[in-house]
C-alpha cells in the first residue's frame, strides 16, 4: 500500500514537472547557456552600455530554467551561479581600481552577490514544480524578495537591480513611489513571465494564452498611467504654486538649523522650485594613505564650486559627494562637560591628546564658514551645501567615526548631519 501511494506521487510530481515543461528545447536550452544570456542581457541593459530595452529580456533565461522539468549536465546550479559571477566580475570591476588589496574584495563581492540568481531559480523552482503554483505570481515575488534580501542583509548591498535599468524611463517608473526600484524589477520580471508564457505555452496548461499577454500589455499600461498621472499632478502644482513650493523646500532646510530668518531669505514667489547644482570632479580612489590626497580633493571642489557660483549666484543648493569635505579636519562632536579619554596607547599623553581634540575642533567651523563664502559670493546669497565628510563623535565612549553628510547653512554653520 505504501508502495503504492509512493508511485503515485512519483507520478503526479511527474506530471506536474510535464505540465510545465516548454515547448522548444536544444543546445541552448542548458542551464549554463540560459543563465549566461540573461546575465549578457543584464550586462547590456546597465551601464556603461546602457541599453535598457534589454532587460526585458534578462529575466528569460532564468525563467527557461525555472519552467524546464529537470536541469540537464552535472552541477547545473554551479553553471547558474557561475554566469552570474561572470556578470559580477565585470559589473564590480572599478572596484579593484583604488588598490591591489582590493582584488579579494572584488572577487569575495562578485562570488557572495552571484548566489541570489541560483537562490531565485531554486526557490521558484520549488513553488511551481513541487506546490504547483503558477510562475506568473511566483517568479516576480521570489525574484523582489531576493532583491530586499540583497538590499540589507549584511549591510546591503543594492546594485545592479533590474529596475535600474530604467532609471531614464521616468514616463515609466513612477511606480517606483510605491515600492522603490523593487517595484520597478517586479514589474519586469511580471511583463518577462507572461510573454514567456504567452509565446511558450506550457503543456496542458489550463490558462488561455490571451491571459498572459493581456497581463503583459495590462502591466506595462498600468505602470504608465500610474507615471501619467504622478507626473502630471507635479508639473501641475508646480505651474500653480511655484512659490509656495520653493517657500515649503526653503523651511525644510533652514528647519534643520532652528533659524527663524532663513525661510524668510529662502522665500521667494517670483522664482521657480529649487535650484541645484551637483559638483562631481574626476578623482581617482587611491587608499595610499597619503593626508595630502584628502585636503587635494577638498581644494579641487572648492574651486569648481567657486567658478561655478561666480557663473550663476542665484542657486538653492550646492551638494558635493562622499568625503570630499574632510581635508583632514573632521567633522566633531564634543561635550564640553564631559572629559576626553584616548585611546588605547595615548593614555601617557592625555592633556596633548585633549589639546589636539579641542584644537581641531575649531578648525571644522572656520572650514564651514570659508566655504559658506565661496557657494554665496554676494552677502545676500542664499545657498546651503550638503557634502560628505567624516564625522568623529567624541559624546561616545570610545569615539565613534562615522561617513556623514553635512548641511551647511549660508553662515557658515554645520545645521544638521546624517550619519
Amino acid at each position: 500500500m505504501e508502495k503504492h501511494e509512493r508511485e503515485s506521487d512519483m507520478k503526479s510530481t511527474d506530471v506536474r514537472h510535464r505540465e510545465h515543461a516548454i515547448a522548444p528545447g536544444g543546445w541552448w536550452a542548458t542551464p549554463g547557456i540560459l543563465a549566461l544570456s540573461s546575465s549578457i542581457a543584464l550586462a547590456i541593459s546597465l551601464p556603461p552600455l546602457h541599453f535598457s530595452a534589454a532587460i526585458w529580456l534578462a529575466p528569460l533565461g532564468w525563467l527557461t530554467i525555472i519552467r524546464t522539468p529537470s536541469l540537464a549536465g552535472k552541477r547545473p546550479y554551479l553553471k547558474i551561479w557561475a554566469a552570474n559571477f561572470a556578470f559580477w566580475l565585470i559589473y564590480l570591476w572599478g572596484i579593484r581600481n583604488a588598490h591591489v588589496a582590493l582584488y579579494a574584495g572584488w572577487l569575495a563581492l562578485a562570488a557572495y552577490v552571484a548566489i541570489y540568481v541560483p537562490l531565485f531559480i531554486v526557490l521558484t523552482r520549488y513553488l511551481v514544480h513541487r506546490r504547483g503554483l503558477p510562475l506568473l505570481l511566483t517568479a516576480p515575488a521570489i525574484w523582489v524578495l531576493t532583491e530586499i534580501a540583497r538590499g540589507h542583509l549584511f549591510s546591503g548591498f543594492a546594485v545592479g537591480l533590474l529596475g535600474h535599468a530604467l532609471v531614464e524611463k521616468t514616463w515609466l517608473i513612477q511606480i517606483a513611489d510605491l515600492g522603490g526600484a523593487y517595484a520597478v524589477s517586479g514589474m519586469i520580471v511580471v511583463v518577462a513571465t507572461a510573454m514567456l508564457e504567452f509565446l511558450f505555452p506550457v503543456r496542458r496548461s489550463s490558462t488561455p494564452r490571451g491571459v498572459f499577454l493581456a497581463v503583459a500589455i495590462g502591466t506595462v499600461l498600468a505602470s504608465l498611467g500610474y507615471s501619467a498621472l504622478t507626473i502630471g499632478r507635479h508639473e501641475q502644482s508646480s505651474s500653480n504654486s511655484a512659490g509656495e513650493v520653493r517657500n515649503e523646500a526653503g523651511k525644510a532646510l533652514s528647519a534643520l538649523e532652528a533659524d527663524p530668518s532663513a525661510p524668510e531669505a529662502a522665500a521667494d514667489r517670483s522664482r521657480p522650485p529649487l535650484r541645484i547644482a551637483l559638483v562631481q570632479e574626476s578623482l581617482d580612489t587611491v587608499f595610499d594613505g597619503d593626508p595630502e590626497r584628502s585636503v587635494e580633493m577638498f581644494r579641487k571642489y572648492r574651486d569648481a564650486t567657486r567658478a561655478l557660483c561666480e557663473q550663476d549666484s542665484d542657486l538653492d543648493l550646492v551638494v558635493w559627494p562622499e568625503s570630499a569635505f574632510t581635508a583632514n579636519i573632521p567633522d566633531q562632536l564634543l561635550d564640553d562637560a564631559a572629559e576626553l579619554n584616548p585611546p588605547p596607547g595615548f593614555e601617557d599623553r592625555r592633556r596633548e591628546y585633549q589639546e589636539f581634540v579641542k584644537a581641531r575642533s575649531a578648525e571644522g567651523p572656520r572650514k564651514a564658514a570659508s566655504v559658506a563664502r565661496v557657494v554665496n559670493p554676494q552677502e545676500t546669497g542664499r545657498a546651503f551645501l550638503i557634502a560628505g565628510s567624516d564625522t568623529i563623535d567624541y559624546r561616545a565612549e570610545p569615539y565613534r567615526i562615522y561617513n556623514s553628510a553635512l548641511l551647511v547653512n549660508p553662515q557658515g554653520e554645520v545645521a544638521g548631519r546624517y550619519f
